[in-house]
């Protein structure tokens, strides 16, 4: 018989041989492919994680900021409302209910703040608040520059960074 008509068994070894190579290198190709592209989704998350880390800083510095704000908005009402000679006593209903009502807000700033890593613009605050503790302290003018300061502090952490308002 002819050679030509015969497939012998060493070359039909030889093409199977060559096919699992063709697909081996395909397969290689499409692995480095996926690699690549796994590569650039991780380095894209990365991006999204520290991008929402830094804003979600921001918005606590910023909560804090509106907090202690309000501390020290009570406070100077607190002081023009019965700081002076002829305001009401301390028997005055409404007079201790403005006073309930500071402690409460400071009770809140206390307690958002207090969870901070220590820093010194939430030091500064703390002290200040801590330092009142009666009626008397509220309207210390001292104490109010001191809660005023502290403010100022926390605000500048909380300023909005120019790219997310562009």
């Amino acid at each position: 018989m002819n050679h030509l008509g015969t497939i012998s068994y060493e070359s039909v070894s030889l093409w199977v041989s060559l096919a699992s190579l063709l697909v081996s290198i395909a397969a290689v190709w499409i692995a480095k492919s996926s690699l690549s592209r796994a590569e650039d989704s991780l380095r894209q998350a990365e991006r999204v994680a520290d991008r929402d880390l830094r804003d979600w800083r921001q918005r606590t510095w910023f909560d804090l900021f509106v907090i202690a704000d309000e501390v020290h908005t009570s406070l100077l009402f607190f002081k023009t409302e019965y700081g002076s000679p002829s305001s009401p006593p301390w028997g005055n209903g409404e007079r201790q209910q403005d006073f309930n009502n500071l402690v409460t807000i400071l009770a809140k700033a206390y307690t958002k703040a207090v969870v901070f890593p220590i820093n010194p613009a939430t030091d500064e605050f703390f002290s200040s608040v801590a330092a009142i503790k009666s009626g008397e302290d509220a309207l210390s003018e001292e104490l109010l520059n001191k809660i005023f300061d502290s403010v100022e502090k926390i605000r500048q952490k909380a300023l909005i960074h120019p790219g997310v308002l562009g």
